[in-house]
């Protein structure tokens, strides 16, 4: 990390961002150990299809209460939001190592799940607050590739591990616990940071839940009236949903139905290339959003993820999926870098960037809601993956046609340096 300063702006950037790549590292595994759950539930408790959906779907489908969250971000100390965090998003995965049945293992998921979304506001903060405009496409690949290679790790360890023990998760999943805490309190540590103190909104006042709910609402539907460029590109990621979502809901299902992997066969061809690969194509992309903008490369990745369920269609056996994985983990690397920054350039003020990177990540759930359900009755339906990839495949290039048309004004990069913009 010695070459940080060679392009880091500020000077106050270089630990933030030293503890900031540290405390993605640790806060990636809550994912790679999460995303296990509906193969697990499949391989060891014998779960119905419908339990696999559930589980799939849990996480995404919570990003509907992001904009909730993001007012309680805005009411809260940044501590104790962190606090809130720990106790609704961390702990119950002790909770998952607990459990000796689907029903269970569902019940706390789901509680852990609720916070899943809750970081997101904080974290456009810190993008926008402590990095310059033109280099956080930069810093955001460095933060994505460190989280990827320990998600890549973590998922491969533990596929490992539960083909020697199918009920390893009781161990790994309290040790879970306690590295989220340590990335919890480098966070904590930014957030105490003049750099990131000093363009923090006021604490906006308590009040009653029900109406923090429908002013987050009202907001939302505020935002994307008046931002017509924003709303376009909203529309662009729901197109583009259906075929991440429909091809998510059914992965779990393609390996053990039609594939019957083992947990590492599953975790190999799925959860370790994905992230290795994107590792591979994660700083060019960055360096791609610095120099042309966002929108172009989420227009060029949507379009290459429409080869991904058609290659799905045809994957028969581990090293085949894997391929249909790398594939799909060079698109991804695009949509994951514009997911986040995409809000953070759009939002036309600086004290908007959590705002509107909150909005971005409830409509996440949205597309959950839909179309994962989607993908399953398909299936369902037809007895066959074919139908629901197609689908998918369509979602894809809809979603890139959508995004080609957002505004050509949002498609630039911006330029500015100075401080003034965050």
């Amino acid at each position: 990390m010695s070459n940080f300063p060679q392009f880091l702006s500020y000077p106050e950037s270089v630990a933030v961002m030293r503890r900031h790549v540290v405390a993605s590292v640790c806060l990636s595994v809550r994912w790679a150990v999460l995303q296990m759950v509906p193969f697990l539930l499949k391989a060891l408790f014998k779960a119905p299809n419908y339990q696999s959906l559930l589980a799939t779907m849990m996480m995404p489908a919570m990003h509907l209460g992001t904009v909730v969250w993001g007012q309680v971000y805005r009411r809260t100390d940044a501590r104790r939001y962190l606090w809130l965090f720990l106790l609704l998003g961390v702990l119950p995965l002790a909770g998952i190592g607990l459990s000796r049945s689907a029903p269970a293992m569902l019940l706390w998921l789901a509680v852990a799940s609720l916070a899943s979304p809750a970081l997101i506001p904080m974290a456009g903060d810190i993008l926008r607050a402590c990095y310059s405009p033109g280099v956080r496409g930069r810093v955001y690949a460095w933060i994505t590739v460190a989280s990827m290679l320990s998600q890549a790790a973590v998922s491969w360890g533990v596929g490992l591990w539960l083909d020697r023990d199918g009920w390893a998760f009781r161990i790994y999943m309290p040790l879970t616990v306690v590295v989220q805490f340590g990335g919890v309190a480098l966070l904590a540590w930014i957030a105490r940071q003049p750099l990131f103190i000093e363009r923090q909104q006021a604490t906006l006042r308590s009040q009653p839940w029900i109406t923090m709910l429908r002013q987050s609402v009202q907001q939302m539907v505020a935002v994307l009236r008046r931002d017509r460029a924003f709303l376009r590109f909203e529309m662009a990621f729901m197109l583009y949903g259906v075929g991440w979502m429909i091809s998510y809901a059914l992965l779990p299902l393609l390996g053990n139905n039609k594939l019957h992997l083992t947990y590492s066969q599953f975790a190999l061809s799925t959860q370790v290339t994905l992230p290795l690969v994107s590792v591979l194509a994660t700083p060019l992309i960055g360096y791609a959003v610095d120099r042309i903008g966002p929108l172009p490369v989420a227009t060029a990745a949507f379009a290459w993820l429409a080869l991904y369920p058609i290659m799905l269609i045809a994957v028969a056996g581990t090293w085949s999926l894997l391929a249909a994985t790398a594939l799909y983990a060079l698109g991804m690397a695009g949509v994951h870098t514009v997911w986040m920054l995409g809000p953070v350039t759009m939002a036309r003020q600086a004290l908007d960037a959590s705002h509107y990177t909150a909005i971005h990540a409830t409509m996440t759930g949205v597309r959950s809601l839909l179309f994962q359900p989607l993908g399953w009755l398909l299936y369902e339906w037809t007895g066959t993956f074919w139908i629901p990839l197609v689908v998918a495949a369509a979602g894809f290039a809809a979603g890139a046609y959508c995004m080609y048309t957002v505004p050509s004004e949002q498609r630039q990069p911006r330029r500015a340096r100075g401080r003034d913009d965050r």
